[in-house]
């Protein structure tokens, strides 16, 4: 078992340099470890008058909110180790399989950070004591193991209960239903969030006791464990190796945003379907459609300008993908060439896609105006607003085609920042700022100093100029440079160095 741990830590050690690099790795040690020290000074020292049943509330919301996290996302911080490729290793038994996976994930970079400041919380409230050191790093690790097996057992019937036979499928659902019961009991009787494992751990980081509830905690472990091990054998003895295994069907049938067989057109649907599956793409739209409408929403002060400046702030999420639209293709890029359609096409196609994605964040900031009233914003300020989210969608297509035949690199999909210090990474962004600042002066001035008739022509001459470049100079610039510089596109995007 040593030997296949250590063969395991080695292989994500290696992914890891190849993803950041030496300096990379220090240098995110050295400012993850510093911000959660300095994170730990403000948490050693809590409001005068809280309470046991203050922090009890406060982890069993983090509890919940890191479980679902983990459901929704796929990443809860800890290290998941795909079972299936270990059976060829020379290992007797699954339980020993299901023990290293079990250890290892604990072996997690972002879970480092929780337990720094976790550990600071309890040593500076308890004068430096050891035994406060031990017990909050036994009762985190039970905590952090509940998340785990709660992610893993909820994540296994949402994508491979086809793996399962009915007794284990029946199994599956009971041990689900009472999580959600628990869960949403705690919602509706208070009294029942000591079922839970934020409770337990409030109840030691309080000092009320340490026995009790680490049992309870190991308790909920244990028998959750006991579960996902047996759900985690059935799948792995399955022949079941991803989500879209033999057996399985999408909920569409396969006919998922085909909405008639000519619209959308094949490029543009596999284009839209390329995003939905880069999980950065689709973590970088929730949060900032999210963060957007909410801001928006519960801000009492609104104007155009906070409008305008969110607007832009969504669309730099996505600036690393739009400044280098081929990187997430790597080496599968060589089936743009084989398409029956110029190959600018493709091009034209992931640009409006992820036009589309980053358009309907904008529309997440701008919903709050339609929700309740603005005051003081006419409808002059709300076609300003439109007029320069449209504008600065479209420079950035501009942009982002040119740079990504002129400076294409390959894009690690399992690293979030892979891909982040492109030319058009680092450009489009910096260009989408300036963008903003010219409108913003322009327009201001303009309605300052000129007619409303200046106003309303300026509208339309600033989006008009980029309309025509994108939909008639672009299309064949791009096709003159993807037929020329073909083989250095491809050498770029064949292989991934970092």
């Amino acid at each position: 078992m040593i030997w296949l741990a250590t063969l395991l830590i080695r292989e994500k050690w290696r992914k890891l340099l190849v993803q950041y690099g030496w300096a990379g790795c220090v240098s995110l040690v050295f400012v993850v470890t510093a911000l959660a020290s300095m994170g730990a000074v403000g948490a050693a020292r809590p409001p005068q008058g809280s309470s046991r049943i203050t922090v009890s509330a406060v982890l069993g919301r983090v509890w919940l909110a890191w479980l679902m996290m983990g459901l929704f996302i796929g990443r809860d911080f800890t290290w998941h180790i795909r079972l299936e490729p270990l059976k060829a290793f020379p290992v007797s038994g699954f339980a020993r399989l299901y023990l290293i996976s079990f250890l290892l994930s604990f072996v997690s970079f972002p879970l480092c950070p929780i337990l720094i400041v976790l550990e600071i919380v309890g040593l500076s409230r308890s004068g430096l004591s050891v035994v406060v050191w031990a017990q909050i790093l036994i009762v985190f690790g039970l905590f952090t193991a509940s998340v785990r097996s709660a992610v893993s057992i909820v994540r296994t019937g949402i994508y491979k209960s086809s793996a399962l036979s009915l007794p284990l499928k029946l199994f599956l659902c009971a041990v689900i239903s009472a999580l959600t019961g628990c869960i949403v009991a705690s919602f509706i009787w208070p009294e029942t969030n000591l079922f839970l494992p934020g409770a337990q751990m409030a109840r030691v980081l309080s000092g009320s006791g340490f026995i009790q509830p680490v049992l309870f905690l190991a308790g909920f472990v244990f028998l959750f464990s006991i579960a996902d091990f047996v759900i985690q054998r059935a799948v792995t003895y399955s022949g079941m190796t991803a989500p879209s295994g033999h057996g399985s069907r999408t909920l569409s049938g396969g006919d998922l945003m085909l909405f008639h067989s000519s619209w959308p057109v094949p490029l543009w649907r596999i284009s839209l379907l390329g995003w939905l599956r880069n999980r950065n793409s689709v973590l970088l739209l929730t949060w900032g459609g999210l963060y957007g409408f909410c801001w928006m929403y519960f801000s009492k002060e609104t104007g155009a300008l906070d409008f305008l400046m969110f607007s832009w702030m969504v669309q730099l999420f996505h600036g690393y993908l739009r400044g280098n639209l081929l990187g997430v293709d790597q080496a599968g890029a060589w089936l743009y060439y084989m398409f029956p359609v110029p190959v600018e096409k493709v091009i034209r196609a992931k640009n409006q896609t992820l036009s589309m994605l980053q358009g309907c964040m904008v529309f997440a900031v701008l919903l709050p105006g339609l929700l309740h009233p603005v005051r003081g914003m006419a409808i002059s300020d709300w076609l300003y607003v439109v007029c320069y989210a449209y504008s600065s969608i479209l420079l950035g297509e501009i942009l982002g085609s040119f740079f990504s035949v002129r400076f294409p690199e390959p894009i690690e999909r399992s690293s979030q920042f892979s891909g982040g210090t492109t030319p058009g990474a680092l450009i489009v962004p910096v260009v989408q700022v300036a963008f903003a600042l010219l409108f913003w002066l322009m327009m201001g001035l303009t309605r300052r100093y000129l007619s409303p008739a200046a106003f309303w022509l300026e509208l339309i001459a600033v989006p008009a100029p980029l309309w025509l470049v994108r939909s008639f100079l672009l299309p064949n610039r791009i096709q003159k440079t993807m037929i020329d510089d073909r083989e250095t596109i491809l050498a770029k995007l064949s292989v991934f160095s970092s």
